[in-house]
């Protein structure tokens, strides 16, 4: 064979073959036996052949707070490699090899670590995907980007991208012949790359230690075409140091509430909306309904004040995007669902009229962003609107509100002679996540434990006469927290969204979850992205991830005709779900009855503000203004009649 055509020769890549991806338990790598090893070298493959095959090769979507393990073997992925006969004599071989993918921002950071029990090493390539103008696909390795890693040390190394696109890390054993397990991660947020078996920190010794998912030659093949949509944690609830002070005001309360309420008193104005919203939410759970009306009253108060439609509320908005520490006031999904819960207490009650205007307002929310108005999508909002205005004896009201939700979707069910509506919360919505340089890229992705699959059904009546029914899908807040008047984004910058399909030069992007299934348009490999604005040196420039983290996934729907004091229990169905959700919510007044239940309770979230940290608290202290905030709302906190609208009634 020529010189020329050794090396344009290439691995014929046996990517069908079974995969055998299983950590064995002793941790010693294993030579292998060139003589037995399956795959074979086609020599009449050219190398433009072999570039096509690598760029083709099965890949394991991974992300942010993800680890995978795995076995370095030429029956778990192969690549073509050289083997050494002689000093000047090396012929083609497969080399074991495993690959992981992921769509990055330019100049975003992220850390990776990789554990191995390789004698003589395990390298890590990380390449880019590279289109030329004939549509030919190649992964080029970014400024000399490879790492080795051995079983000496344990090792987390930090890269930035170059620009916005796919990258790709190769992992294989530097030895061809050597078998090897290892273990890939990449770390929630970038931090300093280091090697060391002791000092590493403990949430960085975690992933270490902890057992990542099986990586398999099987699992990298069933991805190829499949759209991939990231998961993640939701941030932990942080809450400032306690003092005595906010222990005493908080021991008033239900025991149940005591820690969201001393949570609140910590937080001052800063989380107070978030604080206020979480802890309605507990107290509808906890049967406390009078707390639940209080703080969905004081937290949509502040939302009015800023996103109302006087012109004292716009002017505040057009101040919001310059200032740099900002009070916690939601994105347009977590508003909207602040009105949906205070409309939900409203149906209880009986009072349809309010209960009619606290959805339409909700709804004038999925409108608003910083700096831009949208037509509303939220048919759910739209529904109970019409639904409250059935129950109050307005027949062209209803008719209006029913029109307005059966255009987003056509799917809903209008009454006709039904009197008890049926609402389950069901799953776990979006988790924000900081992104891009500096993370000041802000974007929405689904939940780890997100339950998009979720369902409900409700039996009504004793077991003799017992009747069930399913419950429908009225609305999905994955679609509401990526979408503006239905349309998805890519980012928004100083408060505008920017309308479009797909991310700058992003070649393949994953998918969006409509209100009745997946909507296949591509937007990055994320959901969604918001470019944080107007955030001042007083403060680290990361994206504002506080978020809402006990509302659902998304909210199913049902009516029926039957008498006050029928018995209701819902069924949930689902991985995490509770089976029997949280306490019903049962309440007959005038016209109407409803029953409302959750799948996962926001009891068991625990008190503080999710994405909150000590470097925001610090900073914030920095402020004499934001400060004086905190001082006054504590104090209206002592003496609520000081500090509630006049509608409200405080516990």
């Amino acid at each position: 064979m020529s010189h020329r055509c050794r090396f344009a020769v290439i691995l014929a890549l046996l990517f069908a073959l079974p995969a055998a991806a299983q950590v064995p338990e002793s941790p010693t790598s294993v030579p292998a036996d060139p003589a037995s090893s399956p795959p074979q070298i086609d020599p009449n493959l050219y190398w433009r052949d072999a570039k096509k095959l690598e760029a083709d090769a099965p890949a394991i979507p991974v992300f942010y707070g993800q680890s995978y393990e795995g076995r370095l073997s030429l029956d778990n992925g192969t690549k073509i490699g050289y083997r050494k006969e002689s000093t000047f004599k090396y012929v083609p071989a497969p080399h074991p090899v495993a690959y992981f993918y992921l769509d990055m921002y330019e100049k975003e950071m992220l850390t990776f670590g990789l554990w191995t029990d390789s004698v003589n090493g395990v390298q890590v390539n990380v390449t880019y995907e590279k289109t030329d103008r004939k549509g030919n696909r190649t992964w080029e390795v970014e400024g000399g980007d490879f790492y080795a890693y051995s079983n000496k040390y344990r090792c987390i190394t930090t890269i930035q991208a170059g620009k916005t696109r796919r990258y790709r890390f190769e992992i294989f054993p530097q030895d061809i012949d050597e078998v090897a397990n290892y273990k890939f991660f990449i770390l929630p947020k970038p931090v300093m790359a280091q090697c060391d078996n002791k000092g590493l920190p403990p949430e960085v010794a975690a992933y270490f230690d902890a057992p990542g998912k099986p990586a398999t030659l099987a699992l990298a093949q069933s991805w190829k075409d499949k759209p991939f949509v990231p998961t993640m944690k939701a941030p932990p609830v942080f809450t400032p140091a306690g003092t005595d002070e906010a222990r005493a005001y908080a021991q008033a309360k239900p025991e149940a509430l005591r820690g969201f309420y001393e949570a609140l008193y910590l937080d001052g104005e800063h989380n107070a909306v978030l604080n206020f919203q979480r802890l309605g939410l507990a107290a509808m759970e906890a049967g406390a309904y009078g707390e639940a009306e209080w703080a969905f009253d004081q937290s949509l108060a502040r939302i009015e004040a800023f996103y109302g439609t006087t012109d004292t509320a716009k002017a505040a908005r057009s101040k919001w995007t310059s200032e740099g520490i900002k009070d916690y006031k939601g994105e347009p999904y977590e508003r909207v669902m602040a009105y949906y819960y205070r409309g939900l207490l409203y149906l209880r009650e009986g009072d349809y009229q309010n209960a009619r205007a606290a959805f339409t307002a909700g709804e004038f929310q999925d409108t608003l962003s910083e700096a831009e108005e949208f037509q509303g999508d939220f048919a759910l909002m739209n529904y109970l609107a019409g639904w409250s205005s059935y129950c109050a004896g307005d027949v062209g009201l209803a008719d209006e509100a029913f029109t307005l939700a059966e255009r987003t979707n056509p799917a809903i069910r209008r009454p006709t002679k039904e009197t008890t509506l049926l609402v389950a919360d069901l799953g776990r919505g979006p988790v924000k996540f900081g992104r891009g340089m500096s993370g000041r890229l802000l974007t929405f992705v689904e939940a780890e434990d997100h339950g998009s699959t979720e369902a409900a059904s409700v039996s009504l009546g004793a077991a003799k006469s017992r009747q069930t029914l399913p419950l429908a899908e009225y609305s999905n807040l994955a679609f509401q927290a990526t979408t503006r008047g239905g349309r998805a984004f890519d980012a928004i910058l100083d408060g505008k969204a920017s309308l479009q399909s797909g991310m700058r030069n992003t070649a393949e992007v994953g998918y969006l979850m409509t209100q009745s299934g997946v909507l296949p348009l591509q937007v990055a490999g994320l959901l969604v992205t918001l470019v944080s604005g107007g955030v001042g040196n007083q403060v680290k420039p990361d994206a504002d991830v506080r978020v809402w983290d006990t509302l659902p996934h998304h909210v199913a729907v049902g009516m029926s005709t039957q008498k006050p004091a029928t018995p209701v229990a819902f069924t949930f169905h689902g991985e995490h779900s509770l089976v029997q959700g949280t306490p019903v919510m049962q309440a007959q007044a005038g016209k109407c009855g409803i029953a409302w239940s959750r799948s996962r309770s926001a009891l068991q979230a625990g008190p503080g503000a999710p994405g909150n940290d000590t470097d925001i608290v610090a900073a914030r202290t920095k402020r004499q203004d934001a400060m004086a905030r905190d001082t006054a709302f504590r104090a209206g906190l002592q003496d609520p009649a000081a500090s509630i609208p006049s509608s409200a009634t405080a516990p």
